[in-house]
């Protein structure tokens, strides 16, 4: 994912500097590329006839465990 200062133009990172150093009084240090995301992430999704025989199986509970009796 992106970050924010990934996204801006070059006019509008200076406009952010400035607006951070309004409110903060520190001056702005723009993250480094090092300091992005180092994160994989794996999708494994199941084949669609075992999503089918689970979806058929019944609920192993009762409706009153469901808050509509008891």
């Amino acid at each position: 994912m992106a970050k924010l200062w990934d996204m801006l133009s070059p006019i509008n990172k200076v406009n952010l500097a400035k607006v951070y150093k309004n409110l903060t009084g520190l001056d702005f240090v723009p993250p480094k590329d090092e300091d992005k995301r180092k994160i994989h992430v794996e999708a494994k999704l199941e084949a669609p006839e075992e999503l089918e025989r689970i979806m058929q199986q019944s609920p192993n509970y009762s409706v009153d465990v469901q808050g509509r009796e008891g």
